[in-house]
C-alpha cells in the first residue's frame, strides 16, 4: 500500500510534468528567489552584527588606549598647561600695563607669587641684568653674563634650558622672551632675554634618573664647551660659581623637562 507521500508526490510530480517550459521555470523560480533572499538576509543580518561587534571592540580599545595614555602623560600634560599658563599670562600681564610693568619691581613679585618660580630676571640685548627679583641676590644689576643665549620668541615658551649651578644650588635656567612684533606687545628692555629659576633637588633627580633610566646628575661646570654638548652620566655638582665660569653650562631640551 503507497503511502499518503508517495502519493503526494507522483502527484505533484505528474502535474509538473504536464507543466510548460514556462511554468516548469517559474515553478522553480519562486521557491528559489524565496530561499536566496531568506539566505541573504540571514548573512547580512550576522554580517552587520559581527562589523557592530567589531567597531564596538575597536571603540573600547581606542578609549582604553587613550585613558592608558592620558594617565602615563598626566603629569607631563599638566605641566605643559601650567608652562603655557605661565607665559600666555606673563605676556598678559605686561602687554595690559607696559608702564607699570617693571615700576617698583612689580613684575618680579607677581611672578613669584602667581607661578612659584624661584627667581626672575630680565637681560638686555648686551646679557646685562636690566632686571632682577631675585631673593638669593645673585643676579646684580648692570652685571654681564655673557654665555646667555638672547632668544626671541613669538610669544609663549621658552626655547632651551640649562642645568646648571649658581654657586653650590643646583637650578633650572630657561631662556625666553617676551619680545613681540605684534601690534600691543611689549618688549623689556633692550627686548632682553627672560630668564626663570627652579630649584632642582636631589629627589628630582632621583625621580627624572628613574623616568630617563639613567642616573643623573649636575654637570661638572669646569668641562668645555665641546664637552658639555655630549650627553654625561654620573657626573657629580661642582661648587663652583656659574656666574665666574659662564661658559660651561649644560645644554637640556625644555620639552624634557618636567617638574616631578
Amino acid at each position: 500500500m503507497q503511502s499518503g507521500i508517495h502519493v503526494a508526490l507522483c502527484y505533484s510530480v505528474g502535474k509538473f510534468r504536464k507543466l510548460s517550459l514556462r511554468g516548469r521555470l517559474i515553478a522553480w523560480a519562486i521557491p528559489s528567489v524565496v530561499l536566496v533572499g531568506l539566505g541573504a538576509f540571514v548573512f547580512a543580518w550576522f554580517a552587520e552584527r559581527a562589523v557592530i561587534r567589531q567597531d564596538d571592540e575597536l571603540w573600547r580599545s581606542r578609549v582604553a588606549r587613550g585613558r592608558d595614555l592620558l594617565i602615563r602623560h598626566e603629569h607631563d600634560i599638566t605641566q605643559s598647561v601650567k608652562e603655557y599658563t605661565f607665559w600666555n599670562g606673563m605676556v598678559t600681564f605686561v602687554s595690559d600695563a607696559p608702564d607699570k610693568a617693571f615700576e617698583k619691581e612689580n613684575l618680579g613679585p607677581w611672578m613669584l607669587d602667581s607661578f612659584e618660580i624661584d627667581f626672575f630676571v630680565v637681560l638686555d640685548v648686551h646679557s646685562r641684568v636690566v632686571y632682577a627679583s631675585d631673593p638669593t641676590g645673585f643676579f646684580g644689576l648692570g652685571e654681564t653674563y655673557e654665555a646667555l643665549p638672547l632668544l626671541k620668541l613669538a610669544a609663549e615658551r621658552p626655547a632651551k634650558s640649562f642645568l646648571v649651578s649658581v654657586g653650590d644650588t643646583p637650578v633650572w635656567l630657561s631662556g625666553g622672551t617676551i619680545h613681540s612684533t605684534m601690534a600691543g606687545r611689549y618688549a623689556p628692555p633692550g627686548a632682553g632675554t627672560l630668564l626663570l629659576g627652579r630649584v632642582i633637588t636631589s629627589t628630582y633627580l632621583e625621580r627624572l634618573s628613574e623616568r630617563a633610566g639613567l642616573r643623573m646628575e649636575l654637570r661638572p661646570l669646569n668641562a668645555s664647551v665641546a664637552d658639555s654638548a655630549r650627553p654625561r652620566v654620573n657626573a657629580g655638582p661642582q661648587e663652583q660659581s656659574w656666574k665666574r665660569r659662564p661658559e660651561s653650562r649644560t645644554p637640556r631640551s625644555f620639552f624634557s623637562r618636567t617638574r616631578l
